[in-house]
């Protein structure tokens, strides 16, 4: 009995329902009752009718609200849920393709070192044919004559060079040619240039 009072008090009908009901007995009433020959008690009694009613309605606006947030949040969790089985699916793909990708390069390394092996090439062996990564840098000292400079080759690295060339152009007679004729290739190799080429012992 208790269960079924229990769940008879969380049932409700739709939002409006009791409204339509205590709007339906105002109607009613006065056509099936005299006004002016209700009693008292009558009178009390039609009024509690209309408080119960006002109350049903007020309690099932307040269930309906929380059934709605209830399935909403329920929406949302199942959403949030989908997004994260839909995220996590993604990272073990990712996971997935990332340990191929790895798989993939340790083979090319395996594949290259094969191949500088065959070929007899040692990274010292290649660097010295190269160059590597050595460079050339100039430096301009002062002479005793005032007109003359000397220009000092300075070798940084562990690998040789060869075939290294240099030029050395005025800039602004380089634009003053361009200037004059800036389509005339020819103006701008009579430029001042001092062209040199260093050689390696």
């Amino acid at each position: 009995m208790i269960k079924y009072m229990v769940s008879l008090w969380h049932w409700h009908p739709p939002v409006g329902v009791w409204i339509g009901v205590l709007g339906f007995l105002g109607v009613l009433v006065p056509l099936i009752r005299d006004l002016n020959r209700i009693g008292r008690r009558e009178k009390a009694l039609w009024t509690l009718v209309v408080f119960v009613l006002l109350l049903l309605e007020i309690k099932s606006v307040y269930q309906d609200r929380k059934e709605h947030d209830a399935e909403q949040a329920a929406i949302r969790r199942e959403e949030s849920e989908h997004f994260e089985r839909i995220a996590q699916g993604i990272e073990n793909s990712n996971t997935h393709r990332e340990e191929n990708f790895q798989a993939t390069l340790k083979q090319s390394d395996a594949l290259i070192l094969a191949a500088v092996k065959i070929m007899g090439l040692s990274k010292d062996a290649i660097g010295s044919i190269t160059g590597g990564d050595s460079f050339v840098y100039f430096r301009l000292l002062p002479t005793d004559n005032p007109n003359v400079t000397s220009v000092w080759e300075i070798h940084h690295g562990r690998y040789p060079l060869s075939d290294v060339t240099a030029r050395i152009t005025d800039l602004s007679e380089f634009r003053k040619a361009v200037a004059v004729r800036p389509t005339d290739r020819h103006s701008t190799s009579e430029c001042p240039n001092i062209n040199f080429q260093l050689i390696s012992d």
